[in-house]
């Protein structure tokens, strides 16, 4: 899951600096940046792009919201298993004989 994390998170930094990037050349160069858009992108392509933007990222962050939620099913699957085992190992550990070592002997004395 961290490297599917990683790799989503990747995506998504890279799209913000994608977009701020062209935000800040727009601004410096803006007749050039209008000039360019206006021959390849019209008003109706606009919109093709936008919500073809919309629909990867939402694909992408709704892909990850599901893997997060089963990853989260499964480690609460496994919580009582773990407690089940520690609750053997607490026994274990009770039910064995106390033991004393040579060291403990001499510091009581």
């Amino acid at each position: 899951m961290k490297k599917f994390k990683r790799i989503f998170y990747t995506l998504y930094i890279l799209v913000a600096l994608l977009v701020a990037f062209f935000s800040i050349d727009g601004l410096i160069e803006t007749e050039r940046m209008l000039g360019w858009l206006n021959r390849r992108i019209t008003p109706y392509t606009q919109v093709y792009l936008a919500l073809t933007l919309f629909l990867i990222m939402s694909l992408m962050m709704l892909m990850e919201l599901l893997l997060e939620h089963f990853q989260i099913r499964r480690l609460k699957n496994q919580v009582p298993d773990l407690e089940a085992e520690i609750t053997r190992l607490k026994a274990k550990l009770y039910d064995s004989p106390p033991t004393r070592t040579k060291g403990l002997e001499d510091a009581d004395d």
